[in-house]
């Protein structure tokens, strides 16, 4: 697997540029349709855990350094040989505060293809199934036991858009978590843009689809995908609409503020929307994504306003990082509506 690197630290040559770049490679295919108790736990899960999902910010930082990017809302990006990219986001214990022992309960994965690929374009450097499986198999706890085949042959599923889901289940993740109903439940979810080929993993705490919980876990999916792939449909026009803005402009930074509050209505509007128990962690991935877009594009504002070319770099940094959150939500609606029998 090819290593693939690159920085995030401010950089001196046309920021705005490479702002307005990287919302014009954001484009997926949408499909239309409080933070728990801290608890201790056993050495055993933390050596299980370290450095994958489940695992400390601490343990993250000794397998991979120091995030290369960090904040409350887009989680920590880690600079890892032979992946695009390596984002994982953690349970927060203090809103607005990161802490060293908070766990990941997500971990997102991109291939090492160019950076501005959109995660649906077919690209030479995407893992085979077999290779995201070996891959997912690496950020997930040592312990860990997959629910069906990882093999590389997927059942058949839309035509347009590809996707695999498995469940997971891991007894350091139980130990983890012991208040998460799920009990060391976890999920898997491919974004594929070929039927054989994977440019994102997600890996996510809990089974939404959990049979202790009850038989209705779909219910009403269907209204709610296509409320969601229509927020989706509208954060896809608002990037549009932030790619046509001129820095020079001088509405340039009230254009861009209204915009960014744009994705905050969004978010506000999936956080209030009634949520299939299936869908609950795609929703929340999503929300955490239009949060992520409202702040990158509003610190964009406070860069040009300011002049202030290490915040606009920043602010492309961020921006990296929800669209990549983005993704990662279209991979987990897509499994919903797969296992939900809305798609294919």
């Amino acid at each position: 697997m090819a290593t693939h690197h690159r920085s995030y630290r401010p950089q001196n040559v046309g920021p705005w540029s490479r702002f307005v770049r990287m919302v014009l490679a954001i484009g997926v295919a949408v499909a239309l349709a409080g933070p728990l108790p801290r608890t201790a736990v056993a050495s055993a899960a933390d050596a299980a855990t370290a450095g994958r999902l489940g695992g400390t910010r601490a343990s993250f930082a000794a397998a991979f350094g120091p995030p290369v990017v960090e904040n409350t809302v887009n989680g920590a990006i880690y600079d890892v040989p032979g992946f695009g990219l390596v984002l994982a986001q953690f349970q927060q214990q203090e809103k607005g505060k990161v802490a060293p022992d908070e766990r990941a309960t997500v971990v997102t994965l991109r291939s090492p293809r160019p950076e501005g690929t959109p995660a649906t374009t077919p690209d030479n450097h995407d893992w085979t199934i077999d290779q995201a499986f070996q891959v997912a198999a690496r950020f997930l706890p040592t312990d860990v036991i997959l629910e069906g085949p990882a093999t590389a042959t997927p059942a058949p599923v839309d035509a347009a858009r590809q996707g695999i889901e498995r469940s997971c289940a891991s007894d350091a993740l139980a130990a983890a978590f012991p208040n998460e109903p799920g009990q060391g439940a976890c999920q898997i979810a491919f974004l594929m843009p070929t039927p054989v080929t994977v440019s994102y993993v997600t890996l996510v705490l809990g089974d939404d689809d959990d049979p202790a919980a009850g038989a209705n876990s779909c219910d009403d999916v269907q209204t709610w995908g296509e409320a969601t792939g229509g927020r989706m449909e509208s954060a896809l026009a608002t990037l549009a609409d932030v790619a046509t803005i001129d820095e020079h402009d001088p509405n340039a930074v009230a254009q861009l503020r209204d915009l960014a509050t744009r994705f905050t209505a969004l978010s506000t509007a999936q956080s209030a929307a009634a949520v299939p128990r299936a869908a609950r962690q795609a929703n929340a991935q999503l929300v955490a994504a239009f949060d992520g877009f409202a702040g990158a594009i509003a610190a964009a504002a406070t860069g040009l306003e300011t002049g202030d070319q290490d915040t606009l770099a920043k602010a492309v940094a961020d921006l990296d990082a929800a669209r990549v959150l983005f993704d990662a939500a279209n991979a987990l609606v897509l499994s919903v509506l797969q296992r939900c029998g809305l798609t294919g």
